[in-house]
């Protein structure tokens, strides 16, 4: 929501909270979603909606009259009102690589390969052998 004040948008409850997969179209000539078909399933949990967007921003991606994503017309700042990152979002994969490999430019040779590995080691450096507790939370 804040993201949406900083660029001159609103965000308002709507009467309904939509939860569940639903399925979106998302415009195919975003960098955000190339390579990609124009209707996709994808999980959506909110109560709210952008009813007024800003002058520097264009909609993405729509889902039975609700803006879904939104991309700044001459930066490269997108957002999503759904979630890419679990497998009820069909292609949520696709959109995550295209964010991190061709939008930000990452080269694919940075990704870690063995990141359980490389994160018990960093864990294990930075604690010693010391006790940690520790918290997980899948989100939500």
């Amino acid at each position: 929501r804040l993201w949406h004040l900083l660029l001159e948008s609103t965000v308002e409850t709507t009467n309904v909270r939509r939860i569940g997969q639903f399925r979106i179209r998302v415009d195919v000539t975003s960098e955000l979603f190339g390579g990609m078909k124009e209707e996709q399933d994808a999980l959506v949990t909110h109560g709210y909606s952008i009813t007024q967007l800003g002058s520097d921003l264009k909609v993405i991606a729509t889902s039975d009259g609700f803006i879904q994503g939104i991309q700044h017309v001459s930066r490269p700042v997108y957002g999503v009102q759904f979630h890419p990152e679990v497998d009820l979002t069909t292609h949520g994969r696709v959109i995550l690589r295209n964010f991190c490999y061709t939008i930000c430019g990452i080269p694919i040779s940075d990704v870690i390969r063995n990141r359980q590995e490389v994160c018990v080691r960093e864990i294990r450096e930075t604690v010693g052998d010391r006790k940690v507790l520790a918290l997980l939370s899948g989100g939500g």
